[in-house]
């Protein structure tokens, strides 16, 4: 998919093999910072698989990654459980998960972020296996496609250092959804039929 016009114009590629011809690092940042107004409670500590969904994310993107960090808003990071965890505190300024983002490239600007959010319980590792396998050196992001829309989902995905521009572009211009920072990107879309886990 390039250059469509129904999807806003987004450069997503499907087709084409994965590119190795790189290094970077991959680190693991899960997503923790909401405020959990939808389910009414906090969802990192809902249980879906014999252990609270914080620690069995975790669990996943260790597999994946370097280091792993969870990514929380200033109120959470004194509070139990996500004290004693490896963390990157939104900025107070920005709130969502582009906080957590732009505050993860501010803290390790040289390497790449495989993102999760915690509130993804049906996410499992064949999910993240896929978008590592599938993993594009050469664009701004990886990303699953979703089958229902066309449009790319940014709480499950790479995000490049490539990217930052678009993410500071995007909260200058007081923008704060990370979907329409992936359709303004170079991205590599990876079909999601058989991954669904959103």
């Amino acid at each position: 998919m390039q250059n469509d016009p129904v999807n806003g114009g987004f450069n997503a590629e499907s087709s084409a093999p994965p590119v190795h011809a790189g290094t970077r690092e991959l680190y693991g940042l899960l997503l923790c910072g909401g405020q959990s107004r939808r389910m009414g409670t906090d969802k990192a500590l809902l249980s879906y698989h014999q252990t609270t969904q914080l620690e069995h994310a975790l669990g996943l993107l260790k597999k994946f990654t370097a280091r792993t960090y969870i990514s929380v808003n200033p109120g959470q990071s004194v509070q139990a459980p996500y004290s004693g965890f490896p963390q990157i505190v939104d900025p107070p300024a920005l709130g969502g998960p582009i906080a957590g983002i732009k505050a993860a490239f501010s803290r390790h600007p040289e390497h790449s972020w495989l993102v999760l959010a915690v509130d993804l319980p049906l996410a499992d590792e064949q999910a993240l296996h896929k978008l590592v396998q599938e993993r594009r050196f050469d664009k701004e992001a990886t990303c699953f496609i979703s089958p229902t829309d066309g449009l790319p989902e940014p709480l499950c995905a790479i995000y490049e250092p490539a990217i930052l521009t678009a993410v500071d572009d995007a909260i200058a211009g007081q923008k704060f959804c990370p979907r329409k920072v992936l359709l303004n990107s170079n991205i590599h879309g990876v079909d999601q039929q058989t991954h669904q886990w959103t």
